[in-house]
């Protein structure tokens, strides 16, 4: 599942892409996303030395944009 989340992380970043909102709401169904608590084991053990949980994390944050608000940083 971190490869899928990987490359749907790659594509989100991609500013050709033309898909973005159909990638972003599949993201927003799919309840796969939620199941990661980012514990970063994912990243610790990947034989490839990349990111999973960053990518999983910058995806949470591309579906569910946090608000922000007015007078706190």
């Amino acid at each position: 599942i971190n490869a899928e989340y990987m490359g749907a992380y790659r594509w989100t970043i991609e500013p050709l892409d033309d898909k973005l909102e159909e990638r972003l709401s599949f993201l927003r169904s799919s309840l796969k996303l939620e199941a990661c608590h980012n514990i970063f084991n994912c990243t610790i053990t990947c034989p490839k030395y990349l990111n999973p949980a960053l990518a999983i994390k910058m995806l949470k944050e591309e579906v569910h944009p946090v608000r922000q608000v007015r007078g706190i940083s």
